[in-house]
């Protein structure tokens, strides 16, 4: 859930190929290279929801997109959303609707006067599987619970629809991980749990989730980044607050950092590195270090200064590690030991001055971010 970062002007493929540009009418799709063609997809948002997940092979888009029925409900003045699917190949035929819960004639049925609004998607990290997690709504009561469905596609046919979870609790986030293709970090009211799709168990972990601000699945193993910004008590009673490494099937709890000001929190591509960052600094460390390991990497500016670090990306290899950094873009070498590590400051083709960049993404040896107008100081 490393995902809560406030800007997302852009979202990448996970082959690094294509690359999704928001806008507030849909999206346009387009390829890494200089001057490459744009197609734009139009996308009528639901109430500016604008969730743009890849699926593991870069071939399609899942989108909110806007339900083709009028709502009966009183409980809100617009319908819930519908999902469309984009293919990236043919991305002038626009988003497909591929489940929409005011039509459904797919089971599971909700019951009688209540509403299905979903509110979040993922992929599976393998095969054609989209999650959907959704919040049941009656017309009289309100919401009553929540409810977790795997979508089995095939294109934009949806083959089987299965609910995995339904629970009067609050259900409030999903991760899937890209270790197993049917295991998923579900967020409740009840706390973390551990949810195997393929044998449909679910395994409390004890953990809270109400205070979480970002999740870092580890991309290989049962490892877990948590960021609690406000204190948060576990079912064995101990108080966590600030970053912390878990096991998921072990003991070990190890805090990181004590702040609460983290913007970023992640794992190096190979999952080698944990790394997490605010605007003061990066640190980063092998989680089978002793803390005083943690390598920290700043940006200083020649009066002595230090620029506000807003957006950090490992390269593929895990060797180099984008900064953006006020007006600038720095790249930052991963030094042998022995070796005295590096901070270059790379030149850039546009003029930048007076935005802040931020979002930085690999893409072989090129780095794509993004470059945002700073209206903090306005009134």
């Amino acid at each position: 859930m490393d995902v809560r970062w406030t800007f997302h002007a852009y979202a990448p493929s996970p082959d690094r190929q294509r690359v999704a540009l928001h806008r507030c009418d849909g999206f346009e799709l387009t390829s890494w290279a200089p001057d490459s063609p744009r197609a734009e997809v139009a996308v009528e948002y639901p109430r500016m929801q604008r969730t743009l997940a890849w699926s593991a092979d870069s071939r399609w888009l899942a989108t909110w997109v806007e339900s083709t029925a009028t709502a009966r409900s009183r409980l809100s003045r617009k319908r819930p959303p519908a999902i469309g699917l984009v293919d990236a190949r043919h991305p002038e035929f626009g988003a497909t609707t591929v489940y929409d819960p005011a039509t459904s004639r797919l089971p599971p049925f909700a019951g009688p006067g209540v509403v299905r609004v979903p509110f979040g998607i993922a992929w599976a990290s393998a095969g054609r599987v989209l999650y959907v997690i959704e919040r049941l709504v009656d017309a009289e009561r309100g919401t009553i619970g929540s409810d977790l469905l795997r979508l089995e596609l095939s294109g934009t046919r949806v083959v089987s629809v299965r609910e995995l979870v339904r629970t009067t609790e609050t259900l409030d986030f999903m991760v899937a991980s890209s270790a197993g293709p049917e295991r998923l970090l579900i967020g409740s009211s009840a706390g973390l749990s551990l949810l195997d799709a393929s044998a449909g168990t679910q395994t409390p972990l004890g953990l809270p989730s109400g205070a979480l601000f970002h999740v870092g699945w580890h991309p290989r193993q049962d490892q877990l980044l948590l960021n609690y910004r406000q204190p948060a008590v576990t079912a064995d009673g101990e108080t966590l607050r600030g970053l912390w490494l878990v096991d998921i099937e072990g003991e070990r709890r190890e805090q990181l950092q004590v702040g609460r000001g983290l913007h970023t929190v992640t794992w190096s591509p190979g999952g080698t590195y944990a790394t997490w960052a605010d605007d003061g600094e990066v640190a980063y460390r092998r989680p089978q270090d002793p803390p005083d390991r943690t390598q920290r990497v700043d940006a200083p500016t020649p009066a002595g200064g230090l620029l506000a670090i807003k957006g950090v990306a490992w390269s593929d290899d895990e060797t180099r590690l984008a900064l953006t950094a006020d007006d600038r873009l720095l790249v930052h070498t991963v030094g042998r030991p022995g070796a005295e590590e590096q901070l270059q400051l790379l030149p850039l083709t546009a003029d930048v001055r007076h935005l802040f960049l931020a979002e930085p993404c690999w893409a072989g040896d090129r780095i794509l971010f993004s470059a945002y107008e700073d209206l903090t100081g306005r009134r």
